[in-house]
């Protein structure tokens, strides 16, 4: 950010401004931020959701310990649209290709909602640029979901989707339905 000065009939006037802070990763710019200094921490943000969405006094702690890498996902914020297709994987293509371009091989993964998503895709695909992963308010994408033995392998060993149905069903009838009970 550049603030500038301007004289104007004997009163200064401020101007902030601001350099978006862009690099070409595939077939896209992505529009990125940098705060801090240390190992570095790549922070990946849930669908349509932009760096802007990251508290704000979380930035200011992290930053005190970690190099945080922060960016708008293919298609939100500030980062280019594309006729590609959006995917899971083409989103940790990104991830991996923004830490390529800013000379960062290897670094702590926190992703929340779908970021956790393309956090737990990045891990499984580029596991050399992961050192720890930390994914909040997310899922692996469902029993369905595009390689589930390998996101099994590594998250450990789980329940198949029939077991925790039925665990679902039965803990329900136990419990009774939370909306029925808490919300009239």
């Amino acid at each position: 950010m550049y603030i500038i000065y301007e004289m104007r009939a004997k009163t200064m006037v401020r101007k902030v401004i601001s350099i978006m802070p862009t690099v070409k990763v595939n077939d896209i710019q992505i529009y990125y931020e940098v705060h801090g200094e240390g190992f570095p921490l790549i922070m990946i943000m849930g669908l349509s959701a932009n760096v802007d969405w990251w508290d704000p006094r979380m930035i200011q702690k992290l930053s005190k310990n970690f190099k945080l890498v922060m960016f708008d996902n293919r298609g939100a914020g500030r980062t280019d649209t594309s006729d590609r297709r959006y995917t899971i994987k083409s989103f940790s293509e990104d991830t991996a290709g923004l830490m390529d371009a800013l000379g960062i091989s290897r670094a702590h993964i926190i992703g929340v909602s779908m970021g956790g998503m393309i956090a737990q895709e990045l891990a499984l695909n580029y596991p050399e640029k992961v050192e720890k992963l930390v994914l909040c308010s997310t899922n692996c994408g469902g029993a369905k979901s595009h390689g589930i033995k390998r996101k099994r392998k590594l998250v450990g060993p789980s329940y198949d989707s029939e077991t925790f149905k039925e665990f679902q069903v039965s803990y329900v009838r136990q419990q009774g339905s939370w909306t029925h009970r808490h919300i009239r």
